[in-house]
């Protein structure tokens, strides 16, 4: 289970319906450390991916799909794209002053 969300977390009896549910890894951005205690007591792997790598996953998929309407997509802010419609990499690179 992907859990990407900004800044809140879900509600604290979450993680054992998670468990119960048969989920045993969550893949989130950033966890509070009593959410982490929770999600271990309910056996749950957790891995977080990290704040900008996650943006930059979920904002792929999306700017796929305004891609394959012809909308031009111009990465910034660290935004590392991927087209999966053109299959090719982009980084903003910092220019050197």
């Amino acid at each position: 289970m992907t859990e990407i969300t900004g800044g809140t977390e879900g509600s604290k009896e979450l993680y054992q319906h998670i468990a119960s549910a048969g989920i045993g890894t969550i893949v989130g951005m950033h966890m509070k450390e009593e959410s982490r205690t929770l999600a271990e007591s309910a056996h749950l792997n957790i891995l977080i991916a990290g704040h900008m790598s996650s943006d930059s996953i979920g904002m792929n998929l999306f700017l796929d799909e305004l891609e394959k309407r012809g909308v031009e997509v111009v990465p910034c802010s660290g935004l590392i794209r991927y087209s999966r419609v053109t299959k090719k990499a982009t980084a903003i690179k910092k220019k050197k002053r």
